[in-house]
């Protein structure tokens, strides 16, 4: 499936398609990192069987508000709506990473095509349609009213998330900071304790290393 596997890494993308999507961002006062979860990608490609095009990965990072909306383009509802599409007798070979409210209209790519393309299927007519990605989106734009802005081209990334941390009690370590405990074995200054941290993951830790926070009696 995939030609390499997936790792943390800037997503590579048409010039055009990075401009548009830098552009628009900025007049839709989008600050936040245009990250996803490489883990979460895996997921789902896994699922699918298939490799998710860049672009396409770069259209889900930029966490547009029109495109969640009008498309519910999310990462965790391309498979729901793949499985949708094909009830409406879709081709098999489509992966759908937006759908139109109603039901009758579905975007996505045809699984061997050119990563730049997007394919627009609509049940009336089962008619299927491509365009180049950043076609499509600038006519994305032009229909939510969008007017973009000077911006410098968006630069996507596959990141690796923060693991969430347990509701359990926090402690601080002097070298990586305040976590929550998941497991404590033995007792005593001596115990192990197996805690969560924000920025490193699970650490096994004596416990006269780490200052507990939520101590009580």
């Amino acid at each position: 499936m995939e030609r390499h596997p997936r790792r943390t890494e800037d997503l590579v993308i048409p010039a055009a398609l990075a401009q548009l999507l830098g552009s628009v961002r900025a007049a839709c006062g989008v600050a936040t990192p245009a990250e996803l979860d490489v883990d979460r990608v895996r997921d789902v490609e896994a699922a699918m069987g298939t490799r998710l095009p860049e672009p396409i990965l770069a259209l889900l990072a930029a966490d547009l508000e029109f495109l969640r909306d009008g498309l519910r383009m999310d990462l965790g509802e391309i498979n729901g709506h793949s499985a949708q599409a094909r009830e409406s007798r879709a081709r098999g070979d489509l992966v759908v990473f937006g759908a139109e409210p109603g039901g009758h209209v579905f975007h996505g790519f045809l699984i061997g095509a050119p990563d730049d393309r997007v394919a627009v299927f609509n049940t009336h007519g089962r008619s299927l349609q491509s365009f180049d990605v950043t076609t499509w989106l600038s006519d994305r734009v032009d229909q939510a009213g969008v007017e973009p802005a000077e911006a410098p081209p968006l630069q996507a990334r596959l990141v690796r998330a923060a693991p969430k941390l347990p509701e359990g009690r926090r402690a601080r370590h002097h070298k990586w900071g305040v976590g929550r405990v998941m497991t404590e074995e033995g007792t005593g200054p001596t115990r192990k304790v197996k805690i969560v941290f924000p920025e490193v993951g699970v650490k096994a830790v004596v416990a006269r290393f780490l200052e507990f926070l939520d101590d009580v009696d």
